[in-house]
């Protein structure tokens, strides 16, 4: 048997030593994390960067790492490709008053963001809805015009909500630009409402679905409590295009967030794909905001996550997943993954993201402990009886109680005579006994 000494700094240190080795290695690796790699450009000097992260890459066995797929596109919106996009705003009665002012304010931002003084093939139109929904301005790329058309706004006669009809009012809209543009436009809808739906959801959901039929982009803006955001996040194209803010005043960042997610789009339909390694288990995919991925689990490729995205707008694209190891030792976070994009005007782009490293430890050892001395149960206290015969004393002990028996006696009377049997006299007899503590 070693001397508790040794068993104790051989127990002790190894905790230590493995932390030691989890920093410095922590630390190395953030050394060495790799720069994006960038796909070659296009013909019109687009290009996209990739890059994989992993956090933490040093972990111990039974532990997560989350990994990100990041995109950057770094090329301008495409001169040639026409983009139209649609303001549908509620002016119900619940939106009178500093609501429906906040909202014109909101919509004149966005305008003045879309600079369309150097973007001659963007256009917009404004579409309000209340019982009913009508066009109060017509697809034109005129600020000033738009402008005029914004302060119709607080004059639209009130009522209930029909969400549906102006979706279904935008569609008509985009149609009408669609058939007077020789190319087919990049379309985007923004909706914005403060309330429910009178008819209930399923005809918001039928107007959204024809809508993005017809290609059309659909983002959403709830305002306050008292609006269906489940409703309008199933309308919305992606969730990341479903906003809620509490107050109007908060609708200027929604529509600039919206603004910057759907219409400054100058890549389309990216198709990323990420191969995973046998050893590794998928614990979780997504982050708010970001597409869901398809996982698919190939018998030749083994398991994927493979995302579609309609839009890549200027700010990028995060992908998030985590995942657990299985094996001990250095291994890749990755098999391989990759993105083919297509651009707005034609042109297409194809990258590889370079797989990350990450290094699996054993967890420290714990010292051994003592097994835990049996408990003994108490056993109550028993109590012992002895039978007593009815013409002796008798005397009962117990575990622990000292007794005392009683005993009575009836006296002794006069025995009968023989020459008397009618007097009635009997023999003394034991009178009972009680036996009192």
């Amino acid at each position: 048997m070693e001397p508790w000494r040794v068993w104790f700094r051989r127990f002790a240190v190894r905790p230590v030593l493995g932390a030691a080795v989890l920093a410095c290695t922590a630390t190395v690796g953030l050394l060495l994390l790799p720069l994006p790699l960038a796909a070659e450009d296009d013909a019109d000097g687009c290009r996209v960067d990739v890059q994989q992260t992993v956090n933490p890459a040093v972990i111990l066995l039974g532990e997560t790492i989350e990994v990100r797929l990041i995109l950057q596109p770094r090329c301008g919106q495409s001169a040639g490709q026409p983009l139209h996009v649609v303001l549908a705003i509620d002016t119900s009665g619940s939106m009178q008053g500093q609501p429906i002012m906040q909202a014109e304010n909101a919509a004149r931002h966005f305008i003045e963001d879309l600079n369309l003084a150097d973007h001659p093939s963007t256009s917009v139109g404004i579409v309000s809805f209340n019982n009913s929904a009508e066009t109060i301005c017509a697809l034109t790329n005129q600020s000033k015009t738009l402008s005029g058309c914004l302060n119709k706004l607080g004059n639209a006669p009130t009522g209930g909500t029909d969400i549906a009809a102006g979706l279904v009012e935008a569609g008509e809209l985009l149609k009408k630009g669609r058939k007077q543009s020789a190319t087919r436009p990049l379309a985007a809808v923004l909706l914005l409402s403060n309330g429910t739906n009178q008819a209930g959801c399923h005809p918001v959901e039928r107007a959204a679905s024809d809508l993005k039929r017809d290609g059309a982009l659909l983002g959403t803006v709830c305002v306050g409590a008292d609006c269906d955001q489940d409703c309008m996040r199933k309308a919305a194209s992606q969730p990341r295009f479903a906003l809620a803010v509490t107050d109007a005043g908060q609708l200027a960042s929604a529509f600039d967030k919206l603004r910057r997610e759907m219409v400054d789009v100058v890549l389309e339909d990216a198709n990323i794909t990420q191969l995973l390694p046998p050893d590794v288990t998928l614990v979780g995919v997504g982050a708010p905001g970001e597409p869901e991925p398809r996982i698919d689990d190939d018998p030749v490729e083994g398991a994927s996550l493979r995302w579609k995205v309609p839009l890549l707008a200027k700010a990028g694209l995060t992908l998030t997943y985590r995942v657990r190891p299985t094996r001990l030792g250095e291994q890749p976070s990755g098999l391989r993954a990759w993105t083919v994009i297509r651009r707005s005007d034609g042109g297409g782009l194809q990258a590889d993201f370079p797989q990350r490293t990450i290094l699996v430890l054993q967890a420290p050892l714990e010292p051994p402990t003592a097994a835990p001395s049996p408990t003994r149960t108490p056993v109550p206290p028993t109590r012992v009886a002895t039978a007593i015969p009815s013409a002796t004393p008798a005397v009962i002990a117990t575990a622990n109680v000292k007794r005392v028996v009683h005993r009575a006696f009836l006296p002794r009377m006069q025995k009968p005579r023989l020459d008397d049997p009618d007097s009635g006299l009997q023999q003394a007899q034991l009178f009972p006994f009680r036996d009192r503590p």
